[in-house]
């Protein structure tokens, strides 16, 4: 066998590879959408809009148009129908970064009330927005394939992208170790029974430090993986320079993020069902007013010192629903 017909069977097992990881992906974002879009209705459809669900539905419905547009690629499409496809979805793809890093950054604040720290943690989130963005210098465009359909292609050299992927995954290692440490920082350890963090539906202290450690845990590990896959590239150790893993890592992300939020708007409803009056609703942490609170809705609770002891369990059926000391942090 000639070098030149091992190198295409090894293009061709590559983008094989790579095009049932997308649709792979895909489909574990549509099935996440289907399972929980009662959830959605419950918690945020009917209610005035707030920071946490302007959040939660950019996230969810941005990433599932992203999906969809994906999927739409396999179809053969005319040269200037696929070009304007490829660039659009380029452009939403990059665009998903921004509320993933609005995310971080309000749930760093959240957690230290340190605006310098949160916006660091912001924009450490938000690198891979304008590193990605770049490869519009690059000549962006689309590119009919008789057996792939339509796919993007740019002249960005392999080296450049490595960098790329480098500078980009570094920046979300560092934020999401940084939520992580913040979350644990923040945790009033005498509030929270580690015995608890299996249960499904727990008090809002203890999905604060479940979800934030589990979810950004996982968040980190991939984005380590990523970047770890891409480094035995650039040093000779695979062929290939591009990781299948960020087919999955943006879509889990994106899953990652609704669960957090919606996680919290269920135990915050809890919580607050869980107030002897409505003094306490209004007895918030200093620094916080009303009108912020309404924004920022469920993101915006911390965990941290009780402000309000809540002894008695709630008016919810489940048992495991158990109100805990929690404090309304911005």
């Amino acid at each position: 066998m000639s070098s030149s017909d091992a190198d295409a069977i090894a293009s061709y097992e590559s983008i094989i590879v790579n095009n049932y990881c997308v649709v792979a992906a895909s489909v574990f974002l549509l099935y996440e959408y289907v399972i929980t879009i009662d959830r959605e209705v419950n918690s945020f459809w009917h209610r005035a809009p707030t920071g946490a669900s302007i959040l939660f539905l950019s996230n969810r419905y941005l990433s599932f148009v992203v999906n969809v547009l994906g999927l739409i690629e396999f179809k053969q499409w005319s040269d200037e129908s696929c070009a304007s496809i490829a660039r659009g979805l380029a452009v939403l793809t990059f665009m998903n970064y921004l509320p993933w890093a609005a995310f971080s950054g309000m749930r760093a604040y959240a957690l230290c009330r340190d605006i310098t720290l949160s916006t660091l943690v912001f924009l450490l989130a938000l690198v891979p927005l304008p590193i990605n963005a770049a490869r519009f210098s690059f000549g962006l465009t689309g590119v009919n394939d008789p057996q792939w359909g339509c796919f993007a292609e740019d002249s960005t050299p392999s080296s450049l992208q490595l960098k790329f992927v480098i500078i980009s995954r570094t920046s979300l290692i560092v934020s999401d170790a940084l939520i992580i440490g913040l979350t644990w920082w923040a945790l009033p350890k005498h509030t929270v029974s580690f015995a608890t963090l299996h249960k499904t539906r727990v008090s809002l202290t203890t999905v604060l430090l479940r979800d934030g450690t589990l979810y950004f845990g996982v968040l980190l590990i991939m984005n380590v993986l990523h970047l770890a896959f891409s480094l035995t590239s650039m040093f000779g150790f695979a062929d290939n320079g591009a990781s299948n893993v960020t087919a999955f890592t943006e879509v889990v992300t994106a899953v990652l993020v609704s669960r957090f939020l919606l996680n919290l708007q269920e135990a915050n409803k809890v919580a607050i069902r869980g107030m002897t009056s409505m003094d306490q609703l209004s007895t918030l942490a200093e620094g916080r007013t009303i009108s912020f609170a309404r924004f920022m809705g469920s993101i915006g609770e911390s965990i941290g010192p009780g402000v309000s002891d809540i002894s008695s369990r709630t008016e919810d059926t489940d048992d495991t629903l158990k109100a805990e000391s929690f404090e309304l942090l911005p």
